[in-house]
């Protein structure tokens, strides 16, 4: 697998309506894709802003958790660990900020 980018997690925290975003400091190469068609109508997304990300498996990641990737953000959505095979990795929907 290409992981050709290196995403930061941060994590909310905090009480509604003051949450905010700090870093885990967990780092981890990845690669993020576009989502097909199917994908994003079956994630709920929206067309342009839905993502398919691959983290290593084992990654210490959860679902609302945000990654950035440059100035870019993205908050996951979804998580499906392949913790078999070959390349064992997490597939993650993604939907861009």
């Amino acid at each position: 697998m290409f992981l050709d980018k290196t995403a930061s997690v941060e994590r909310k925290t905090g009480d509604t309506p003051t949450q905010t975003w700090a870093a885990t400091g967990n780092s981890y190469k990845c690669n993020i894709q576009p989502a097909s068609a199917e994908a994003t109508v079956m994630s709920g997304g929206e067309f342009a802003k839905t993502f398919v990300g691959f983290l290593p498996s084992g990654a210490a990641v959860q679902k609302g958790d945000r990654l950035r990737v440059g100035a870019q953000s993205y908050t996951i959505r979804g998580i499906e660990d392949f913790d078999w095979g070959l390349i064992p990795h997490l597939r993650i929907t993604l939907i861009g900020e």
